[in-house]
Parts: structure tokens; C-alpha cells; sequence
């Protein structure tokens, strides 16, 4: 079903009685009573697998699950996207200017995107942590690997400019320094697990 909203016919309404169909299961053929498809059946005398906790040494990362996205958040407002407002991105990145150095625009457009990027990827392996999916070893050591790669490299990259070459580094190693113990006490453990 197809109807014109506007006059000129450049906007329309479309329906499809197919998206309300719903054809029916099994479940539906074989059962009187109403179909319940959102509920399972366990038989009398089987008791439902339970879940692992989470606990011991997992708390922390679990810690680290919740804190870090609100982290990466605080991270790019205050720290990455001031840099692309008017005045500072032309300052940085335009020719002649006293700020001006070629790798500013690579080096902010690489931070934005690596820190959006390591918050979309913490959020998913959250979601997998507190769902206690299989997968999470393998996302945890990509998550501790990355992180570690994406700081070592945008702190030799901002070296690479005078200005921030000639600033105190400590918080950038100290960066680092964490992120190369945080992967040699949580990969090896992952990989165990």
C-alpha cells in the first residue's frame, strides 16, 4: 500500500501486510491453549543450567567495564572534540598559523575516531562480560591489545609535534605503563581461562 503524502508525490506512505504476518510455528500447531513462545518448557527433575558468577578476580575487570565508557565519555568531550570547535581546528591546521603543524588534523581526526571506536567496542564487550558469552576472552585480549597499540602510537605520533614534544609526557607514560601492565596480568589470564 502506497499513498502520497505531499501533492508533488516526492514523499510517500508505505505499508506492507507482510510485516504484521506472522506464520505460524510448530509450537502453534501442536498446543490447544494460547502459544506462549517467549517461555520455555523445562522438563519435572531437570534444573535449569545455572550461570557462573561473577567473581574473584573478574570483579575488577567488571569495574573496569562500567568505569571505562563513562571514562571515554569524559575523554572525548572535554579533551577531543574541543579541538575540532572553530578556532582551535583553524588555528591547528591552517598554514602559516603560528599552532600550524601537518600532523595536527591527522592527529586529532585519529583520536576522535580511535577513542569512538574504543568506546563502541568497551560498550559491546560489556554487554558480553555481564552476559557471560563465550566470546569474551578473545574481545577482552583485543580490548587490553588495541588500547595498548592505540596509546603507544598516539603518543609517538603527538611527539612528532614541537609543541607537544617540548610538554611533560608523565601522564602519557604513566598511560602506558598501566596499559603494558594491565595486558601482561589480563591476557595471560584470559588466555587461561
Amino acid at each position: 500500500l502506497m499513498t502520497p503524502l505531499t501533492e508533488d508525490r516526492r514523499h510517500n506512505f508505505y505499508a506492507d501486510v507482510s510485516q504484521g504476518f506472522r506464520a505460524p510455528s510448530l509450537c502453534d500447531l501442536t498446543r490447544f491453549d494460547i502459544a506462549r513462545t517467549s517461555e520455555i518448557e523445562i522438563p519435572a527433575g531437570v534444573e535449569e543450567p545455572q550461570s557462573p558468577k561473577i567473581g574473584g578476580w573478574l570483579i575488577l575487570v567488571g569495574i573496569g567495564m562500567v568505569i571505562s565508557p563513562l571514562r571515554l565519555l569524559v575523554l572525548i568531550f572535554t579533551n577531543v572534540l574541543p579541538a575540532f570547535a572553530g578556532n582551535v581546528w583553524s588555528a591547528l591546521t591552517t598554514p602559516g598559523s603560528v599552532l600550524y603543524h601537518r600532523l595536527w588534523a591527522p592527529l586529532l581526526i585519529y583520536e576522535l575516531l580511535g577513542n569512538v571506536v574504543m568506546l563502541v567496542y568497551v560498550v559491546i564487550v560489556a554487554i558480553h562480560f555481564f552476559g557471560k558469552r563465550r566470546a569474551l576472552p578473545r574481545m577482552i585480549i583485543i580490548l587490553y591489545s588495541a588500547s595498548l597499540v592505540f596509546s603507544l602510537a598516539d603518543y609517538f605520533l603527538s611527539r612528532q609535534i614541537p609543541l607537544v614534544a617540548n610538554q611533560d609526557a608523565s601522564a602519557a607514560i604513566r598511560a602506558i605503563i598501566l596499559g603494558v601492565i594491565s595486558c601482561l596480568i589480563w591476557v595471560p589470564y584470559f588466555l587461561l581461562s
